[in-house]
């Protein structure tokens, strides 16, 4: 009797910290939403958008307008700094950020991502980006965060660094899955989205 109540207790714990991780994670509204609150649409692009002419040298040693935007897929924004001109501020995207599978939008380097089958539902699915043989999540399509995307962040897996996923757990495992194999109640801290 005593060891099923305490495995009841752990599941009742387990899934309660589920909850409190969605809430925590999700309570922060996204940036670059639409204006009724919804996720903007997505497109297949990277533009760059000027908004103040004028001419400032970067770091990376090219030359470009005092101030611009990215819009990135769909979702806009602004680099910080003076790191990169336009040109390869539009590279470094291309060679860092990955889709999500479902709503289209950029998944960038230290966001939080899910591991998700491929299935019918993702709308974006070639744009999605797809975990190579050998990696943690292997053959697992990401998808991210984002509050009117994610079902839940019971699958966060790791989060995305620009080339990989650097896994959450070391067994490779999402929140659930590292729940059932260990049988302890998981917390899981710093869940960044974009």
């Amino acid at each position: 009797m005593f060891p099923v109540l305490i495995s009841v207790l752990i599941s009742c714990l387990t899934f309660a910290a589920l909850i409190i991780i969605w809430i925590v994670g999700h309570t922060r509204r996204q940036k670059n939403l639409a204006d009724d609150g919804t996720l903007p649409e997505s497109h297949d692009r990277i533009d760059i958008i000027v908004i103040k002419e004028g001419s400032r040298t970067y770091e990376c040693g090219h030359s470009g307008p005092k101030s611009f935007k990215i819009d990135a897929y769909g979702s806009e924004m602004t680099p910080k700094g003076r790191k990169y001109c336009p040109d390869c501020a539009q590279k470094w995207f291309k060679e860092n950020v990955i889709r999500c599978p479902i709503c289209g939008l950029p998944i960038m380097p230290g966001d939080g991502v899910i591991s998700y089958v491929p299935s019918n539902r993702m709308s974006h699915r070639k744009a999605g980006y797809v975990v190579p043989k050998g990696e943690v999540c292997e053959g697992a399509i990401l998808g991210c965060l984002r509050w009117d995307c994610a079902d839940t962040a019971a699958g966060l897996c790791g989060h995305w660094d620009g080339r990989k996923v650097q896994p959450l757990f070391s067994s490779g495992q999402s929140i659930v899955g590292e729940a059932f194999a260990t049988g302890n109640v998981v917390c899981v801290d710093n869940i960044k989205t974009s």
